[in-house]
């Protein structure tokens, strides 16, 4: 039966559909990270079949059933058309000879349609509609769906795990030329039970969706279960056996059939405002009876946005290290990741993989989510606990985490003393290292942020780290004595911006459309400004344009806008670096932030940023909204409402209702019907055409389809109100983002001084997230934007009509304007050439292509023998005094014999009149 009419029967029997029904327990199963259940919290509940394709090119394809349960207390988003819905992805893990390695991934399955049943036995309160999933419901996604090629997305597409983003609609979509492609694919030599006797399988599924993530509740979102290999050759094919092990991922299995093997749940930091992610470290420490040991490391990354790039264990000089070995699942179907093994590298005191450096960073093959990496060698050395270190693969800080394990007993620490007095001294960007040896060492390792950044000699008591970037920095210096490593001592150092960009004049959200400069001042703080990397970013529509700022004295510089289309909106940002190359950008995040402002011939009325209390009020008699009262602050983000406010730089914006620390979306979003905030007065007397524009967040996510509003009005007397705009429900404008919004005041109101605006957005709807906010406020007059090209404030036509401007061509526009809009003066004279007629050269009256005797003889015919007047009178004007007289044959006649000056200019070359006559040239033959 096609999904679609199950979801129609399914829906309509509304299976467990009971008011008395309740969700699973949220502290009943679950994962070594579940955080309670708290909100929407998706499990996948049972992994029910598997799919065998068969094989191509020396692999097998297979894939794996989910079915999900909602075992949460609200319900969970499963939009088909967006990004709102879970992303699923399959694994295969092989446990042979004591190793736990991950064998096989697929690309993912994109969830489309929530159907509402209860396999997960938690007394299922269906949604009613195919777009969420409800509390305590199940959806089954059987193997042959999950095995469908064509609509798999690609793993690398989901950029933030631990918050639930991924791409949508998906970018990466290549053709499938065989049955292995996207789907879950194995190497047929991990699969051959003959090379693989007495190995156990196990298969995997994981979840990632936006609103559970937001809930603080993805880290349950995986299980696992056990399957058999059959003999078949042509599929390998899987059997289930044994209890899908739910919300437990797959490395579990590895210590459940391994009592020897210890796990370590690694909480991961994944920056300011975003979810913490999860890893898991499983290790396994063998004794060889040979005087070695062997030892067994294996990283599984849940959900962490920033992964791993390198992983490091101590070792002791004195210990010998064997077999070192790395394995990881190959990425596959034209996935952007390469396959490259990481190095090992076994330097003084540590044993270290890293990832392949690769000219594209984007195609690195980082430890990323969903994935597993091997790490293991042989050492004569037991077991003893310590420390092995991390280093994340996305920059930020921390940049790397230490986990404490099991590690070779060595000459760590041991007999060999570390370096006392370490001082860490920051000048600008600079960071100086200082310390002092209590013993003569034979070499002395500098760690930055957990990774090696020199080795010093011995003697060597200090170390200069010059432009050591912007943020905290930890360092650690430790001595290495032959056989020996001593412990680290470490220092923290901080590093300030080195300059700041500010603007004396205010940052402008109106400027001419003729061009304009903006004031930039550019302080030195903590370094110096690297000359001529101050540059203005300007996007007028077809991409960002680079100028380089010019300097004015000092720390002033100016940016200069060029003419840009009148009425155009502008988004802008500078940057400028020091003499180490760091880089300040302003706002900071750009170009994902940007200022913005319009090209007009008006008056700016300012921008309200709402970082200060302006006088904007909260309520209406009429107001029955009961939470998501509007409130100005700092927005705490959840999956409906912002995590920041739009202002760059800033904080504050208003926004509707507060969200709880540890709530969930709906703990304090708009309910029970409507909240209205209004604008102060705004005084827009006596202006021509002014504009209103503002930033606005609208987002309604409905347990039904989204039938919530957001009503915009405008009024010029406080009294009668009038739409401007209505969001929702269920279009472009409901889906949240900081979205620009701009109206003409004239083509609702008559503008008057008591002008203003209210926002009014509700949830009369049952089951609905609604938030609403709005940030930077600001207006601009715009009189004349299209009839006073030269942007003096007077209207072109009149310009013309008083004589302030000329319009040589009577074409209406002012010859001034048609000359910058690029008319060709070539004598720059200020009329346009077109007006002035053809080319010539002075003197030749007779347009013959040179100047000599029979020129003033024509002249003189045309004045005392009443001969046709000449093509170009201006030619016959040889001493250039805007007449046509006997005093030009004279001057001729000097020229010729040697008696006065040549003709003025042009002569000899082909040019116009640089000075302004009556005088007409319709033709000139010999000139173009």
């Amino acid at each position: 039966m096609k999904r679609s009419l199950l979801l129609l029967l399914l829906l309509t029997l509304s299976l467990g559909t009971s008011l008395d029904a309740q969700p699973c327990d949220p502290d009943g199963p679950g994962g070594p990270a579940q955080t309670g259940g708290l909100a929407t919290d998706v499990i996948v509940g049972q992994l029910p079949n598997v799919s065998n394709w068969g094989n191509a090119g020396g692999y097998y394809a297979y894939s794996v059933g989910t079915t999900s349960c909602n075992i949460g207390t609200e319900e969970l988003q499963w939009i088909a058309g967006n990004n709102q819905h879970p992303v699923i992805g399959q694994n295969l893990y092989r446990l042979k000879d004591g190793r736990f390695e991950h064998i096989g991934q697929s690309w993912l399955k994109h969830g489309f349609t929530a159907l509402q049943q209860n396999s997960c036995g938690c007394g299922c309160i269906s949604s009613g509609t195919g777009t969420r999933l409800g509390v305590g419901c199940s959806d089954p996604y059987s193997s042959g769906l999950n095995g469908g090629q064509n609509s798999a997305g690609a793993k690398s597409e989901v950029t933030g795990p631990s918050n639930g983003f991924f791409i949508y609609p998906q970018v990466l979509d290549p053709p499938n030329p065989d049955v292995t492609w996207r789907r879950l694919r194995v190497a047929a030599a991990d699969m051959d039970p003959n090379q693989n006797a007495g190995a156990l399988y196990f298969i995997e599924g994981q979840y990632i969706t936006p609103d559970d993530a937001a809930a603080g509740n993805g880290n349950n979102n995986v299980s696992y279960r056990q399957v058999t290999v059959g003999s078949n050759t042509n599929t390998y094919p899987l059997s289930l056996t044994g209890p899908t092990v739910q919300t437990f991922a797959g490395i579990q299995a590895w210590q459940n059939n391994d009592p020897t093997v210890t796990l370590t749940n690694i909480t991961t930091d994944e920056g300011a405002g975003n979810v913490p992610g999860l890893m898991i470290l499983g290790h396994k420490v063998t004794d060889n009876g040979n005087g070695t040991w062997h030892y067994e490391y294996a990283l599984y990354n849940m959900n962490s946005t920033r992964g791993a790039a390198s992983f490091s264990v101590p070792i002791g000089i004195g210990v010998n290290v064997t077999n070192i070995d790395f394995s990881a699942p190959e990425y596959h179907s034209n996935e952007v990741y390469v396959n490259d093994a990481w190095n090992a590298t076994n330097g003084s005191c540590a044993l270290t993989w890293e990832v392949v450096s690769q000219t594209n960073p984007s195609t690195e093959n980082g430890l990323f989510w969903g994935t597993m990496y091997n790490f293991r060698f042989d050492a004569d050395a037991a077991p003893t606990s310590g420390d092995v270190s991390i280093d994340y693969y996305q920059t930020g800080t921390p940049s790397s985490l230490l986990v404490t394990t099991e590690i070779p007993t060595g000459a760590v620490g041991s007999g060999s003393p570390p370096v006392t007095g370490l001082n860490c001294t920051t000048t600008d960007q600079t960071v100086q290292l200082s310390w002092n040896n209590p013993v003569t060492y034979t070499s002395i390792d500098i760690h930055k942020d957990g990774v090696l950044l020199t080795t010093k000699l011995g003697t060597d008591t200090s170390h200069t780290d010059a432009g050591a970037g912007v943020g905290n920095h930890q360092y650690t210096v430790t001595g290495v004595v032959t056989g020996q490593c001593s412990f680290a001592a470490s220092c923290q150092s901080e590093v300030f911006e080195p300059l700041a960009i500010s603007y004396p004049s205010g940052v402008p959200s109106l400027i001419s459309p003729f061009g304009e400069a903006v004031d930039v001042e550019i302080v030195e703080l903590n370094g110096t400004r690297q000359s001529g990397s101050e540059k203005l970013f300007y996007d007028a529509g077809a991409g960002f344009v680079e100028v380089t700022l010019t300097p004015q004295g000092g720390s002033l510089f100016s940016a200069q806008f060029p003419p840009i289309t009148c009425g155009s909106n502008v988004s802008y940002y500078f940057q400028a670096q020091d003499t180490f190359g760091t880089t300040l950008i302003d706002p900071p995040d750009a170009p994902s932030s940007t200022y913005s402002l319009v090209t007009a011939t008006g008056f700016d009325l300012g921008v309200d940023d709402m970082e200060m209390d302006t006088g904007w009020t909260v309520g209406d008699p009429t107001d029955t909204a009961t939470t998501g009262i509007w409130e100005r602050g700092d927005p705490v983000g959840t999956a409906s409402q912002p995590e920041d406010d739009h202002s760059v730089p800033g904080t504050l914006c208003w926004f509707t209702g507060q969200h709880p620390a540890g709530g969930s979306t709906g703990s304090n979003d708009i309910d029970g019907g409507k909240t209205t905030l209004t604008t102060p007065p705004i005084d827009l007397s006596g202006m021509s055409n002014p504009m209103i524009s503002y930033w606005r967040w609208f987002k309604n996510d409905g347990v039904n389809t989204p039938d919530d509003t957001f009503i915009i009005d405008i009024t010029a007397d406080g009294t009668n109100w009038v739409n401007v705009e209505t969001l929702g429900p269920n279009d472009a404008n409901s889906v949240g983002g900081w979205i620009f919004h701009q109206f003409a005041v004239n083509s609702f109101i008559t503008p008057s001084s008591t002008v203003q605006m209210r926002f009014v957005p509700s949830d009369f709807g049952a089951g609905s997230f609604v938030e609403a906010a709005i940030d930077d406020f600001f207006g601009v007059d715009v009189p004349a934007c299209d009839d006073d090209c030269n942007g003096n404030m007077v209207a072109d036509a009149d310009d013309i009509s008083m004589g302030t401007s000329q319009d040589c061509n009577t074409n209406n526009i002012p010859d001034e304007c048609e000359i910058a809009a690029g008319a060709p003066d070539v004598n720059m004279n200020g009329i346009p050439d077109e007006c002035e007629g053809a080319s010539f050269e002075r003197g030749d009256c007779n347009a013959d292509g040179g100047f000599d005797l029979s020129d003033p003889v024509r002249h003189l015919g045309i004045l005392f023998a009443s001969e046709p007047p000449a093509p170009c009178e201006d030619a016959c004007d040889t001493n250039d005094d805007g007449l046509s007289n006997i005093a030009d044959a004279v001057a001729a006649l000097n020229a010729l014999f040697g008696l006065g000056t040549p003709p003025p200019a042009p002569v000899g070359v082909c040019g116009l009149d640089p000075t302004a006559d009556s005088l007409p040239c319709a033709t000139f033959t010999p000139c173009p």
